[in-house]
Order: structure tokens, then C-alpha cells, then sequence
């Protein structure tokens, strides 16, 4: 009677290598950019991912020139500040270094970190207006277009106030 072999079955990868975007995501908010991740001895790219271009609206509206760099920046900041506070996420943006490592491994850094957005996320409510407060958090929070020109104009007034307060030069 012949033996029988066993193989140890391989996991099945969450993302395979190799799969590209579909064209509908390709056609969408400014497509995807193509990072190489790994180069084999030879040079030659042989492990690449797709990434968005456009993540959030105020990406958006920074790649159109609508907003400035500094009011970019505030509203980066007070999307992860919102996020963190409302959804308990961590976004990893690379313009807010005070966040990025924090409730790693320690449960009192990821405890400490949620209190200082809820005390940062109160400081911004209190320096905006209601109609400011609520068009800073359609568009960093909730990632909706601020519609007319009147509302934009608002967002701007909002976003100028973050980055004063937050000292964006």
C-alpha cells in the first residue's frame, strides 16, 4: 500500500502580487499612482502596489489649487483629530507626526493620545463658528464636497482659523 504524502498548504495572500486596479477606480478622483515596494538584485521593479491619488476631498481640493498649503495642512490635522475622536481610526497622515506611533504597543499611549484629540477636537469647536464648524466637518470629516461658492468660502474662513490656531505658516 503506497503512503500517502501530505503538503502543507500555503495561506492564501489577502492582496495577490501583481493585481492591478480596476479601470472604473482608474477613471475615479484622479486615478492611481504605481509605487514600486521591492527591486530584485538586477534593479528591475518586480513587487509594485497601486495607490490612490485622491483620498479625501481636501485632497481634492488641494490638487484643483482651492485651497492653500497651510489650510491643507489644518484640515489634515483636524480630519485625524475628528476620526480618531468620532471613530476611534488611526489615519497615519505624515503631516501630523504627533499621532502617528501613539497606542501602538501601550494601551495608556492609546488612551492619553484619544483624551488630547477630544481636547483638541473642543479647543477647534470653540474658535469656529456653527456654519464654519459645520463645513470644516462635512468636508475633513465626512469627505463631501462643500457645494456653492458661499459654503466654500466658509470652509476657507474655517480652515484659515485652524491653521492660525494651530501655527501653520
Amino acid at each position: 500500500m503506497a503512503k500517502r504524502r501530505h503538503t502543507k498548504k500555503r495561506p492564501m495572500p489577502v492582496v495577490r502580487v501583481g493585481e492591478l486596479a480596476t479601470p472604473e477606480r482608474r477613471r475615479q478622483l484622479g486615478g492611481v499612482m504605481t509605487e514600486v515596494i521591492d527591486r530584485d538584485a538586477g534593479g528591475k521593479a518586480y513587487m509594485k502596489r497601486h495607490r490612490v491619488r485622491i483620498e479625501c476631498m481636501l485632497d481634492y481640493y488641494f490638487n484643483a489649487y482651492r485651497i492653500n498649503e497651510r489650510q491643507y495642512t489644518a484640515g489634515l490635522k483636524f480630519r485625524e483629530i475628528y476620526l480618531r475622536v468620532n471613530y476611534d481610526t488611526n489615519c497615519k497622515i505624515l503631516c501630523s507626526p504627533f499621532l502617528i506611533n501613539t497606542g501602538r504597543a501601550d494601551p495608556e499611549g492609546k488612551i492619553m493620545a484619544h483624551m488630547d484629540c477630544i481636547r483638541w477636537l473642543d479647543e477647534a469647536c470653540k474658535l469656529l463658528s456653527s456654519e464654519q464648524l459645520t463645513m470644516v466637518r462635512k468636508v475633513c470629516g465626512y469627505d463631501e464636497y462643500a457645494g456653492t461658492f458661499a459654503n466654500k468660502k466658509t470652509l476657507l474662513r474655517g480652515l484659515d482659523i485652524l491653521a492660525a490656531h494651530w501655527g501653520y505658516v
